[in-house]
C-alpha cells in the first residue's frame, strides 16, 4: 500500500491545492424539470433516496404519461423519460420511487410505481421496474424498464399504487401499497403488495392506502374519514387522534414513531391544517402545526421523522412548506420559495412540495417555470453531499484526495474516515477513488 499511496501523491502533487479546515456545507441546487416533447406540463410526484425522480407529464397529444428523471454522474437531472406504455394502455401516472428491492429470487431496480389507464377507461395498479430473476443458469434480467400489473385486485374498479419501501434492495420488507377506488368518489380498499396480494384488514366503509415506511414496518392511510395505520396487512387498522370531520395520514418515519398529514378541523375560516402524529410511551400524540393566517397539508416526511414538507393555500394557489423537529416537540417551517428565491429564477412560483427523500435531501413538487411559462416539476437538493466528497463543496476532487492521503494512518472520528470506522486507510481512498469526479 504503501507504494500506492507514494503514486498518487506524486500525481496530485502537480496541481496542489491548500487544504482547508473542514467546513459541513449543503450546497443547496435546484432545477426545473421541463416536460415531454409536445408537452404543456409535469409534476414530480416522488423521489428515491438517490435521486431519481418520478411523476408524470402530458404528452404532444395531452394525455398524462409516467416519466422518470434520472440524475448524470455530475448530479444534474435530464429530461423526462416516458415510462413504458403496457399494450392497450394510453394514460399513466408515477406516485414514488425506490432504488429498487428483493422479493424471493426477484430483484427490481429501480421502481416506480403508479398506475395505467386502459382503453375501457380503468385505472391498473402497478410499478416499472428492470426485473432480474435467479435461474439454475445464473441470473437473467430485462433488457429494459418494463411495467408489472399487481394482480390479486378487484375487477371492474379502479386501482392505484401510491408508495414503495426504499431500502429494500438487500433487506427491509418490500411492500407497495395503494388502494382501489378514487378517493375524490369514495369506495376505496386499500391493499399491500409483497410478492403476493393483501387487502388491508379492518372494517370500514371505505379506506385508502397513501404511504409506506421506508422499511415497510407502518401503512398509513385513513378509513373513512379518520386517520389510521397498519402495523402489517393483518395488523391494523389502528386510529390516529384527529379533532374534527376529516383527517388523512399521508407518510411515516423509519420508525413509525413519526407519522404527517392533515385535518380538516371543520371550524373557522382556516380548517384545513397540516399534522404530525408523535408516538411516545407506545401512543401517538397529535399536533396541529400553526400556520399563522394559512391553511396547508403535509404530504411526506423523512426516514428519521425530521424533516416534513407539505404546501399551504396562500388564496386560489399555494406554496411549499418545510417543518424541521426542532426539539422538545417544536417545529419550525420556512417557506421554500423564500429560502430558495435565489436559485429558483425571477418570475418562478413554486406550488407544492409532493415528497421528501428517506435520507432527507432531495424534495420534489411543482411549480411555474418563469423560464418557460409552463408549469413544471422541480427537484431541490437541500443537502448536497456525495460518497468521497470530504470538504463538502459538492465535487470530488484533488482537495478530497490530499485530505485523505495527508491524514492516512490517522484514528479516531474524523471527516476523513469516510466509512466511519474509525481509521483513515485505504477503505476510505478508495471511496474517494471510486467516486472521483463526482459533482451534485
Amino acid at each position: 500500500m504503501r507504494l500506492t499511496i507514494r503514486s498518487i501523491v506524486s500525481v496530485v502533487a502537480v496541481s496542489a491545492v491548500v487544504v482547508t479546515a473542514f467546513a459541513q456545507q449543503t450546497n443547496p441546487r435546484f432545477y426545473w424539470l421541463g416536460r415531454l416533447s409536445g408537452g404543456s406540463e409535469s409534476r414530480a410526484l416522488g423521489v428515491s433516496e438517490n435521486g431519481t425522480v418520478v411523476g408524470w407529464s402530458l404528452d404532444g397529444q395531452g394525455l398524462r404519461r409516467a416519466v422518470i428523471w434520472y440524475r448524470n454522474q455530475q448530479g444534474v437531472p435530464g429530461a423526462p423519460s416516458a415510462l413504458p406504455m403496457p399494450q392497450g394502455g394510453f394514460q399513466s401516472i408515477a406516485y414514488d420511487a425506490s432504488r429498487g428491492f428483493r422479493i424471493d429470487n426477484a430483484r427490481y431496480s429501480p421502481v416506480a410505481v403508479g398506475a395505467v389507464q386502459f382503453s375501457d377507461g380503468l385505472w391498473s395498479a402497478g410499478f416499472w421496474a428492470i426485473g432480474c430473476w435467479s435461474t439454475p443458469y445464473g441470473e437473467q434480467c430485462n433488457d429494459e424498464i418494463r411495467w408489472f400489473s399487481i394482480p390479486g385486485l378487484y375487477s371492474g374498479y379502479d386501482h392505484f399504487a401510491r408508495a414503495v419501501t426504499h431500502n429494500n434492495e438487500y433487506g427491509g420488507t418490500p411492500r407497495i401499497v395503494g388502494h382501489t377506488g378514487d378517493e375524490s368518489f369514495g369506495g376505496g380498499l386499500p391493499f399491500a403488495w409483497s410478492g403476493t396480494t393483501s387487502q388491508l384488514s379492518g372494517s370500514y366503509g371505505e379506506a385508502y392506502a397513501f404511504g409506506v415506511s421506508p422499511e415497510g414496518s407502518v401503512i398509513v392511510g385513513r378509513v373513512d374519514r379518520s386517520p389510521a395505520y397498519w402495523l402489517s396487512p393483518t395488523q391494523g387498522p389502528f386510529p390516529l387522534p384527529q379533532n374534527g370531520p376529516k383527517a388523512e395520514a399521508r407518510d411515516a418515519s423509519s420508525d413509525g414513531n413519526i407519522i404527517v398529514g392533515w385535518q380538516d378541523t371543520g371550524v373557522g375560516t382556516l380548517p384545513v391544517q397540516p399534522c404530525v402524529w408523535r408516538k411516545v410511551n407506545n401512543q401517538y400524540f397529535q399536533q396541529v402545526l400553526t400556520l399563522t393566517g394559512f391553511q396547508g397539508k403535509l404530504n411526506s416526511v423523512s426516514a428519521d421523522g425530521k424533516t416534513a414538507v407539505g404546501f399551504r393555500y396562500r388564496g386560489s394557489s399555494s406554496d411549499p412548506i418545510r417543518f424541521r423537529d426542532a426539539g422538545n416537540g417544536q417545529w419550525n417551517v420556512d417557506y421554500l420559495q423564500q429560502t430558495y428565491a435565489s436559485l429558483i429564477g425571477s418570475g418562478s412560483l413554486l406550488f407544492e412540495a409532493t415528497a421528501i427523500s428517506p435520507n432527507g435531501r432531495y424534495i420534489v413538487g411543482y411549480g411555474f417555470n418563469g423560464a418557460t411559462q409552463r408549469v413544471e416539476g422541480f427537484l431541490l437538493i437541500v443537502d448536497c453531499r456525495i460518497d468521497g466528497d470530504v470538504n463538502q463543496d459538492g465535487v470530488v476532487d484533488d482537495q478530497d484526495l490530499l485530505r485523505v492521503l495527508f491524514t492516512f494512518g490517522s484514528t479516531g472520528t474524523r471527516p476523513e474516515d469516510l466509512n466511519g470506522d474509525g481509521r483513515v486507510d485505504d477503505a476510505d481512498l478508495l471511496v474517494v477513488l471510486f467516486n472521483f469526479g463526482r459533482r451534485c
